[in-house]
């Protein structure tokens, strides 16, 4: 009864072997398949993690965002392209946040039709709601285009430790410079002038 048994066994694996030898692809082949789809998944999670990294530097590509004002209005930082973009994160209760959306105003008069103005209130760290931070804004009498980061996941994005940080960004998306706390006005207008003329 065990002979006959082993016997089974024995022919299965024979059978097992003869159908694998005779498959168009060959057990190799197949093999080789699996390891090559195993392989781009590891390389597509790697590209995610890589993408997930925290942190936006000089000589860095701007990482994807979108955001929403409180008209609806959005932006996808894939919008961005073709122009110079100043982007600056930004609260309320930040003297130098005000200062800076100061020189946003005036670089938004001067260079209207040449930037991409991108003004993020991190209404997460605010303390006050979205009508408090809106009824700001309209006091203070900006004019040119504030989104709001209502959870903060973009500040996390970029890791934002300071407000304000402004970014400005060539034509490319690549970050020449970045600006944490105030900005000297005539430092920053003569960058934004260079970039632009080299558009």
């Amino acid at each position: 009864m065990k002979e006959k048994g082993i016997f089974i066994i024995f022919v299965f694996v024979i059978t097992l072997f003869l159908f694998i030898g005779c498959s168009k692809t060959g057990p190799s082949e197949g093999l080789a398949e699996e390891l090559d789809s195993q392989k781009d998944m590891i390389e597509d999670a790697e590209s995610i993690d890589e993408d997930n990294e925290a942190g936006v530097f000089e000589g860095d590509k701007i990482k994807g965002f979108y955001l929403e004002d409180n008209s609806g209005n959005s932006v996808r930082s894939s919008d961005l392209t073709g122009k110079i973009t100043l982007l600056n994160f930004w609260t309320s209760w930040s003297l130098e946040s005000e200062e800076v959306n100061a020189l946003f105003s005036d670089s938004y008069k001067k260079f209207e039709e040449a930037i991409n103005i991108v003004s993020v209130n991190v209404t997460a760290v605010e303390g006050h709601n979205l009508e408090y931070v809106i009824k700001y804004i309209w006091n203070k009498g900006y004019d040119f285009p504030i989104y709001f980061d209502l959870e903060g996941d973009v500040a996390k994005q970029y890791l934002i430790r300071s407000f304000p940080t402004t970014y400005l960004i060539d034509k490319e998306g690549y970050v020449t410079e970045i600006y944490v706390g105030e900005i000297n006005e005539a430092d920053f207008t003569k960058k934004v002038k260079e970039l632009i003329d080299e558009q």
